[in-house]
């Protein structure tokens, strides 16, 4: 099994200290303790206990590549993610393997954390590859770029699926990809309709339509791209509340979503 980015310690020294029992805090603020400390041949990671933050005594998976920080002193850990970000990651469960198509959709779930878009460079370009065989290859004059936009902007299915979770639709589990856009398309259609955006858009919302971002970039880069990949009014009118600084990574944008009143 390949260990990506994501699953790699950035610290190697970090991958020796058993982190159980540390405090966990995110991007936004303290989210639980580590339950389990990881290190495997697929990658190392992190199982925290969000204690009553989450339904059922949930537990949650933080990749070792999100660690930011870890202080032995005070026994603290601090990632790069936001909490919703966590919380709203792809669930897995805690008594089966961690197996390779968790860890994909874990992958494709954290590029823009780890400032890779969707996902390896690796995996990018095997879309790019596909997508421009089933064309049947670029015409003459056209730009490389057009095959490469319309694989980035099609969401995967665990990001639709993640997004009809968050939007409460039942039966979601036994959709297939084309069914959980449809839904999710019909239910953002009737909760938008007839009524102003007031509230502001959580950091990892925002992300997920900032995948094709190059950075650095100010806010009207940003809002131009969230357009572009068909945003709601939340996310847009966040993004309008931003100051207009010069943003070097995804985890800058999030952070300064997290400071918005």
């Amino acid at each position: 099994m390949k260990t990506t980015k994501l699953w790699s310690f950035r610290d190697q020294a970090v991958a020796r200290v058993d982190l159980t029992g540390f405090d966990l805090h995110a991007a936004d603020g303290r989210l639980g303790k580590v339950a389990q400390s990881i290190e495997a041949s697929g990658g190392g990671y992190l199982v925290v206990d969000p204690g009553t933050a989450m339904p059922l005594g949930r537990q949650l998976l933080v990749p070792a590549g999100l660690i930011e920080k870890v202080d032995v002193d005070n026994r603290s850990v601090r990632v790069s993610a936001g909490r919703d970000q966590i919380r709203n990651a792809p669930e897995y469960k805690l008594e089966e393997p961690l197996d390779e198509r968790t860890r994909t959709g874990m992958d494709e779930y954290y590029g823009p954390v780890m400032g890779e878009g969707m996902g390896t460079r690796a995996s990018r370009t095997s879309r790019r590859v596909d997508t421009r065989r089933r064309s049947g290859g670029a015409r003459r004059g056209s730009t490389r770029r057009t095959p490469s936009k319309r694989a980035s902007t099609e969401p995967t299915k665990a990001k639709l699926y993640e997004q009809a979770k968050r939007l409460g639709i039942e039966g979601r589990s036994k959709m297939s990809k084309a069914q959980l856009a449809r839904a999710v398309e019909r239910h953002r259609g009737r909760s938008g309709s007839g009524r102003r955006s007031s509230t502001k858009a959580s950091p990892f919302d925002v992300q997920a339509f900032l995948e094709g971002v190059g950075y650095p970039a100010r806010k009207r880069k940003l809002l131009r791209e969230a357009e572009n990949q068909g945003a709601g009014r939340d996310v847009r009118a966040t993004l309008r509340r931003l100051p207009n600084d010069q943003f070097d990574s995804p985890t800058e944008v999030s952070e300064a979503i997290g400071r918005l009143g």
